[in-house]
This record gives C-alpha cells, structure tokens and sequence, in this order.
C-alpha cells in the first residue's frame, strides 16, 4: 500500500514538473491541467489523511482487527507466489462450486416436474387416505364381530342338534334292542 502511494505521489511530481516545463502550452489548456491537477492533488491529500486516519485505528484497535479479520492481514503479508497459489486455490473451490451448480442445475427438469408440484397436494390426500382406511378399518371390525356371533349361533345351534341326534340315537338304539323299559317291543323283535 505504501509502495502504491510513493508511486502516486512521484508521478503527481512528474505530472507537476511536467505542466511547468511547458512553456509554449497556450494559458486556457494550462489553466485546465492545473485545475485538474490541484483536484487530483486534494484528493490524492485527502486519501492520504484518511489513510493515516485508517492507520491510526488500526493501530488502537489491533486486536480487534486480529480477532475480526485474522486471515486477511495475514494474506497481506504473503509472498506475490503465496498469493497467487492462493488465489489459484480460490478459483479451484469457486470452479467446485461451479460444478456443483451445474449439476444442481441439471436436476431442475426433475424438480420443475409435475410430481414435484403435485407434492402440495399430497397432505390432502394422505388424509383422504388415511380417513379411508380408519372407515374400512371400523367397518372390518363391524364385519368380524358380526361374523363371530354368527358363528357363535351356528356353533349353539349344531350343539343343540348335536345333543338332539344324540338322544334319538339312543332312543332308536334302545329300540332295536328291545329295552324299552322293560316292555317287550314287537316291532323291533328278533324272528
């Protein structure tokens, strides 16, 4: 930085030793340059007070600046070969983010897909789906406890009759035997 200043600073000299050794320059073009030239120099003045006033901070508030900004006093300080690997390296990692733009970017025909738009209404659906299957789910167990009782009337109803044959088997067998009671059956009767 102070080598830029120094050579601005000698470059307004020659600019000013320059504008005086022309005698033969007509007044109005002369007037010009050191108009232009005086404008340049205050403001040049003025850079270079509010450098020095930059300085000064700086210098009161060294380690804040250490704190906030570590990394860039230091990339000052660097060699111009340091600061070109790491220049080289920043383009590296800003070509990765290129790439990984690009390929960002190539999935945007799958993104800007009609199913990634319908995702919006898929919450309403899944809840339409949802409440269907808690209804089928309700109605299901409607289904089974009819059912089990059904089963349960057709289970009563074979063991009442189940009882029932068993009692007429005994009554026909009783029958066939002739051993009703004592009573001599002649129906049934061995000849």
């Amino acid at each position: 930085m102070n080598r830029s200043m120094n050579f601005l600073e000698k470059r307004m000299s020659q600019l000013e030793a320059l504008i005086r050794s022309q005698s033969e320059v007509s007044e109005n073009f002369e007037e010009s340059i050191l108009s232009q030239y005086k404008t340049t120099k205050l403001a040049l003045n003025e850079f270079l007070q509010n450098k020095s006033k930059v300085i000064e901070y700086l210098q009161e508030c060294k380690e804040a600046c250490d704190i906030i900004q570590p990394r860039f006093s230091i990339e000052i300080l660097l060699s111009p070969n340091a600061k070109l690997q790491l220049i080289m390296l920043k383009m590296d990692s800003l070509k990765a983010f290129i790439a990984m733009f690009a390929k960002v970017s190539s999935f945007s025909p799958v993104l800007n897909s009609e199913s990634i738009r319908m995702v919006n209404s898929y919450p309403s659906e899944l809840t339409r789906t949802s409440e269907n299957f808690l209804t089928a789910i309700a109605e299901k167990d409607c289904i089974q406890r009819k059912a089990s009782q059904l089963l349960q009337l057709y289970n009563d109803l074979i063991f009442s009759f189940s009882k029932q044959f068993a009692v007429w088997n005994a009554m026909l067998t009783k029958l066939e035997t002739g051993n009703d009671e004592g009573h001599d059956n002649h129906l049934y009767r061995k000849t």
